[in-house]
């Protein structure tokens, strides 16, 4: 107890001054960038480590704070915060970008910034991470042209595996999943037409198409083996 004046003193003297020289460091904001990219969970890494090793740095934007600064340690420029919010998405620079990558995971979140974004900010491209077809069909409604289906490609894949597998042919397999890309870019485009109109109908429509799938993989097949045949 004695000695605690003259501590106090030497803290004073020496320690403290030392500490009142330091910068002090501003609040965080986000950097402006030409790519911004919503959600840092496993969508929106992959298109933020595709992107930066292309030379796009983009600015991500993600609210889990272990998330955030494990990417940074990694060279990311990221920075925490609710990216459906309208001031975080202005100082993330959201009016002089090209372009916003919502990678959410919450669908319902998708579609607020999405629709936030088209608001307020016209001229943004937005390529947007769509839960199932009916989710990318309400993206489309607010002006989203650019929508990808979380689960389509790994779907596909799964499905030409199993196929390969079961047929022990893979170049059919192959073929097989092909059609059924290029079946469903048609089947988006009709479904589309009527979603609004009739939406009962896409039941119709749907198994309309499905019989019509079923046609052209049979016909596919008997054709391969009608040229493995010929002289």
């Amino acid at each position: 107890m004695i000695a605690t004046p003259f501590l106090l003193v030497a803290y004073d003297r020496l320690i403290a001054p030392r500490f009142t020289d330091l910068p002090v460091r501003p609040a965080e904001r986000p950097q402006p960038s030409q790519v911004i990219v919503a959600g840092l969970g496993r969508v929106g890494q992959v298109v933020a480590r595709l992107l930066n090793a292309s030379g796009f740095h983009p600015t991500v934007l993600d609210d889990d704070p272990d998330d955030v600064e494990e990417l940074r340690k990694f060279g990311f420029r990221v920075f925490y915060g609710d990216a459906t919010r309208l001031d975080l998405l202005h100082a993330a620079g959201a009016a002089t970008a090209d372009l916003l990558v919502i990678a959410l995971d919450n669908p319902e979140a998708i579609t607020r910034l999405a629709r936030t974004a088209r608001m307020h900010f016209p001229r943004l491209r937005i390529i947007a991470r769509a839960h199932d077809m009916r989710h990318m069909f309400e993206l489309r409604d607010l002006g989203v042209e650019m929508v990808e289906r979380e689960t389509w490609l790994s779907a596909l894949n799964l499905g030409e595996t199993a196929l390969a597998v079961m047929t022990q042919d893979p170049e059919r397999a192959q073929r097989a999943a092909r059609a059924f890309a290029e079946h469903d870019h048609v089947v988006q485009a009709k479904l589309y037409a009527v979603h609004k109109e009739s939406p009962a109908a896409h039941v119709i429509v749907s198994n309309e198409l499905r019989d019509q799938l079923k046609r052209t993989l049979t016909e596919d097949d008997e054709s391969e083996v009608r040229s493995r045949l010929a002289p």
